[in-house]
């Protein structure tokens, strides 16, 4: 019931196409996947691939990176992808303006042949849906409300840091196991090993 009644009011409403293949792909449109929608649009429009495509790592994961896979494609397949699951100890580390750090994007500078990156949070919107005690009509209610926004990214995507790798640093050496990017960023307390 979910995923027909929130698909099929989304395309009612006239959600674009690509839109409607992230909801497909996700297997059901909520907001989460909004947001993936949302941050997708974001980057094509402020932070344009180069001929390499982007390299994504999701440092906070939710549904949005299965939009991503779609609408950016960017997959782990493709070894752009690559996504970190923080514990709240890791959460806790992170300095006060990283603390809702969502997802890094990076993107290579084709003439430095260095490696940009945007470390970006999700701003959720109060939407004033009413609470009905119906699960899929209060969803569908907030679908639907940032679906009237899709267009307007920038008021939800928020730049926490924009940076550059290093001289033959590549997205992949800040996605190895036991490294933090955030750290690397100097948007967390070092972890201290005893």
């Amino acid at each position: 019931e979910f995923r027909i009644v929130t698909i099929a009011n989304a395309i009612a409403a006239g959600a674009p196409a690509y839109a409607v293949r992230a909801f497909e792909f996700h297997d059901h449109y909520c907001p989460g996947i909004t947001s993936g929608i949302l941050i997708a649009e974001y980057l094509k429009e402020h932070f344009p691939p180069g001929k390499s495509g982007y390299f994504v790592h999701a440092v906070e994961p939710w549904c949005k990176e299965d939009a991503f896979l779609v609408l950016l494609n960017t997959t782990p397949g493709k070894r752009s992808y690559a996504v970190s699951y923080p514990t709240n100890a890791d959460k806790a580390r992170r300095a006060p303006e990283a603390k809702n750090a969502a997802t890094i994007v990076y993107r290579q500078n084709e003439q430095t042949q260095k490696w940009e990156g945007l470390l970006l949070a999700f701003d959720w919107a109060d939407t004033s849906c009413p609470k009905t005690g119906n699960k899929v009509i209060n969803t569908l209610c907030v679908d639907l409300w940032y679906l009237k926004r899709i267009e307007k990214p920038e008021r939800f995507v928020k730049v926490i840091k924009t940076f550059e790798l290093p001289d033959g640093v590549s997205p992949i050496d800040w996605t190895r196991p036991g490294v933090d990017p955030l750290e690397l960023l100097g948007l967390a307390a070092k972890v201290k090993h005893h």
